[in-house]
């Protein structure tokens, strides 16, 4: 057989050979392919760092930037589980959400933190390598 197609890794790569061509705009800022696939690796490899393992999922609750297109691709790329959900939901919807999805790990944008329900996480330091993704990881202690 042979290797796994692996969607993240076609993206990235096959875009990386243009370095300068823009893969977001946002607010006067541009994130480049080439960017975008360091920063997808680095939070691929912090996802991994913390111990989540093959087709484990991780929950998403970010804003829309760029940053959740790192952290979603560089998921995928670790052959993690992508969980995106909607920011607007209530803290039992995330609850709800959190328990039905069977998420071990939770990223969440700042300005959310505030939505999510905290009996079954614990906070952690953040790594590095995902501190310019988002301000917290929440590995899931169950």
């Amino acid at each position: 057989m042979g290797e796994a197609y692996n969607a993240a890794v076609d993206l990235l790569e096959r875009n990386r050979s243009h370095p300068g061509k823009p893969a977001f705009r946002q607010d006067g800022r541009v994130v480049t392919y080439e960017a975008l696939c360091e920063r997808a690796n680095r939070a691929g490899n912090a996802l991994v760092g913390l111990g989540m393992q093959m087709e484990q999922r991780v929950l998403l609750c970010m804003l829309d930037t760029p940053d959740f297109a790192a952290v979603f691709w560089g998921a995928l790329k670790a052959g993690l589980v992508p969980v995106p959900v909607n920011t607007l939901l209530t803290t039992a919807d995330y609850d709800y959400l959190l328990r039905d999805s069977r998420a071990r790990a939770l990223i969440v944008s700042a300005p959310l933190l505030w939505l999510l329900p905290w009996t079954v996480f614990c906070l952690v330091t953040v790594s590095k390598a995902l501190s310019t993704f988002a301000s917290y990881v929440m590995p899931r202690f169950v």
